[in-house]
């Protein structure tokens, strides 16, 4: 037995509507993910530099503080 036209057109209409905000959301949380992992991506790679520079700045300071100093008047 055929639907009939009113209720074929209106659940036509549904899946359309469905279909899009389907797609508006998807979209969303595309927007989102990307959003959120550059926040992170930022975050670790200027938590890794401060570190590293960090690490860097107390390995020269270890090293000047172990050199021996020449007393003065020696060359």
């Amino acid at each position: 037995m055929p639907l009939d036209t009113e209720v074929s057109d209106l659940l036509k209409a549904g899946l359309i509507a469905g279909t899009t905000n389907s797609g508006l959301l998807v979209q969303t949380i595309d927007k989102n993910l990307v959003q959120g992992l550059g926040v992170v991506n930022t975050t670790l790679i200027q938590t890794h530099g401060g570190t590293a520079d960090d690490a860097a700045t107390m390995a020269a300071l270890r090293t000047a503080i172990h050199i021996p100093q020449k007393p003065s008047g020696e060359s």
